[in-house]
């Protein structure tokens, strides 16, 4: 073998060995990039789990499904009268949850919106 061939051929080792350490790095990386991907996911979902548990809905102790449901009709209609009113507005939770019992229990008129937001009013003979 000539001096020029064994240096091209050297070459080419280095230039091999360079490309299977590259794709072991990239391959190492990849993983793990998907390892910490994973591990987030799996913080993100403890803790929306965490939070879910500290908050855990008892109609027993809110206030707008405690009291009388002919309580909460009384209390709507001192507080909205006979208007329609855009639920997607209540920003009190109390208004907000009373509007979902009021609705479940078919005490609303829905009004046709054709960008899909909720107006609601009492019916005339509640």
């Amino acid at each position: 073998m000539t001096k020029s061939a064994s240096i091209i051929t050297a070459k080419n080792m280095i230039a091999h060995a360079q490309h299977v350490l590259a794709n072991q790095t990239a391959s190492s990386y990849g993983q793990t990039m998907a390892t910490n991907n994973t591990n987030a996911i799996i913080g993100r979902l403890g803790q929306a789990q965490r939070q879910a548990a500290e908050y855990s809905y008892d109609p027993n102790v809110e206030p707008s499904w405690k009291i009388p449901l002919s309580e909460l009709i009384t209390l709507w209609r001192a507080k909205f009268g006979d208007v329609w009113v855009d639920v997607s507005d209540l920003e009190e939770v109390f208004w907000y949850r009373a509007s979902m019992r009021l609705s479940q229990n078919k005490l609303f008129e829905e009004g046709d919106t054709r960008d899909s937001t909720p107006w609601v009013r009492l019916k005339e003979d509640v």
